[in-house]
């Protein structure tokens, strides 16, 4: 992109803007607090009183980060998690590189199923 050009921000309703953040931060596969028994309810009736809170007001993504971060809520429910690199010898033939934090593998891209039938072989051995 050359220098004289700038790109607008998107600003949505702060609803929106909410449910990007819970997507994209609260159930991320990488926050290692997600798993927590009680957290969905927490997270779910504290973002809830944020809607109230911000209802009708329009905001850009990194205000809303902005927002979250100053009040504590970002705090309070986001902590990131580097994931393990993967030691199964069928998955790194496949590159996938990454599993999750319960040691199970997963395939995360689509392949052709007699790919996958070997990649089996292999994680069952």
């Amino acid at each position: 992109m050359s220098e004289g050009i700038k790109q607008k921000k998107l600003i949505l309703k702060a609803e929106h803007a909410i449910n990007w953040y819970y997507g994209n931060y609260l159930m991320n596969p990488n926050n290692a607090l997600r798993d927590a028994e009680d957290y969905p309810m927490k997270a779910h009736n504290r973002l809830e009183a944020l809607k109230i809170e911000l209802a009708g007001q329009m905001m850009t993504h990194k205000q809303l980060l902005d927002f979250v971060k100053e009040n504590g809520i970002h705090a309070e429910f986001y902590r990131f998690q580097k994931p393990e690199p993967s030691d199964c010898p069928a998955c790194r033939a496949l590159g996938i590189r990454h599993m999750v934090r319960d040691k199970t593998y997963v395939l995360t891209a689509f392949f052709p199923p007699q790919i996958l039938k070997i990649a089996e072989t292999f994680i069952n051995d």
